[in-house]
């Protein structure tokens, strides 16, 4: 739990949750974490937009003076000699920068992805992911009607249009790496 004070206005920010990790084998590892946040006061920050905080997604259930918000990360990894795979949902960094990377930094919420690491020779990776994002656009044409939850009263169901982001990256070292890993493998 932690407590703030700013400019005489009250904030809290509670949290509660579990975490573990370990391997299966000396090959395969994993990795949980889940953590339910509480924020209240009359500072919140909402967007979370100029603060190097991370971006959350609010719950619905959120007031004014309160937000709600969960946070989960899994990750199932397995390596090998040339390379390695993970399928999970957590956050990736993608890009140079010294207050946040130029193309994935570290304010967007965690996502689903594959990810695949290929060590191909010494001088020669290959890296691929793909990863299903949250659009939080509804798509009115797959949207219906509903009954269901709702008592005699008529409800949408809303269907969110689908957001992808995939990645194909090739990585070639410098002329100089290339020989001292020709000379010396």
């Amino acid at each position: 739990m932690s407590l703030g004070k700013n400019a005489g206005s009250k904030y809290s920010h509670t949290y509660s949750g579990i975490g573990l990790y370990g391997y299966i084998s000396n090959n395969i590892g994993f990795s949980f974490n889940y953590r339910d946040n509480s924020e209240t006061g009359l500072t919140i920050d909402r967007t979370k937009q100029f603060t190097p905080v991370t971006g959350v997604i609010i719950a619905k259930a959120s007031s004014s003076d309160n937000i709600q918000y969960s946070e989960a990360h899994a990750i199932l990894a397995a390596d090998w000699s040339w390379g390695e795979i993970s399928v999970g949902k957590d956050f990736m960094e993608w890009g140079y920068g010294e207050s946040g990377k130029l193309v994935l930094s570290d304010k967007a919420p965690s996502f689903p992805f594959i990810r695949l690491d290929l060590h191909l020779t010494g001088w020669l990776r290959f890296n691929y992911f793909h990863a299903w994002l949250n659009s939080d656009v509804i798509d009115s044409a797959s949207s219906y009607p509903t009954y269901i939850n709702s008592g005699l009263n008529q409800s949408t169901r809303e269907i969110f249009k689908n957001k992808y982001l995939v990645s194909h990256t090739i990585i070639v070292n410098t002329v100089k790496d290339w020989i001292s890993h020709s000379v010396n493998p």
